[in-house]
């Protein structure tokens, strides 16, 4: 399994390292430069690569759907439930969210009935979040307090959060109380424990 990580992590690097290399070029065979950026990158091409290389159908669609984002992108959501996820694929994702220029503009995150994430892949990926998505969905993901923790601790960092959807998880009775407790000093904001 930490050869897999291993390889999908190398993978997504070197094809990050070669992406800024041959993308103008392929973009100019094609003639199509309508959503390139002044660097020659699409907006969304670190996360579309990391999409492509976990390889899930739900996945490969979603990539599909950020390959016609632009520059002038006013925001996205990216919802991968039900996608087979694993916390291996949330590592990869993650580094992909931090290296998207447009991460800022997330709207709304949702990796909602993907039981193989775990603690572990939750928190790497609230990890790379931006605080200026205002929707989570993280239903029935074998999370427990960690994880919990982590979405915590994001949302008392976001701007401005609207729903956070954790039901179905192992979050223990104390987290509950603080997710209640947060969602009292944070008007508009609902939590679904």
């Amino acid at each position: 399994m930490d050869s897999q990580i291993t390889t999908r992590r190398l993978a997504l690097q070197l094809a990050l390292a070669i992406i800024p290399t041959i993308l103008p070029v392929v973009q100019a065979l094609a003639g199509d430069r309508s959503n390139v950026t002044d660097d020659g990158k699409k907006p969304m091409d670190e996360l579309i690569l990391a999409l492509d290389l976990i390889g899930k159908s739900n996945c490969k669609d979603v990539a599909n759907i950020l390959r016609g984002y632009g520059p002038d992108l006013i925001s996205f959501n990216l919802h991968l439930r039900n996608a087979g996820l694993r916390a291996q694929d949330a590592q990869v994702l993650a580094e992909a969210m931090r290296n998207t220029s447009q991460a800022q503009k997330l709207r709304s995150f949702s990796v909602s009935f993907n039981p193989n994430l775990t603690d572990f892949g939750i928190a790497t990926l609230i990890a790379s979040l931006p605080t200026t998505a205002i929707e989570l969905g993280l239903v029935d993901c074998s999370m427990g307090d960690v994880g919990g923790a982590a979405i915590l601790k994001w949302a008392q960092h976001a701007h401005a959060p609207s729903m956070i959807c954790i039901e179905q998880n192992n979050i223990s009775t104390n987290l509950r109380q603080k997710f209640t407790y947060l969602q009292n000093q944070r008007p508009g904001l609902t939590v679904i424990i």
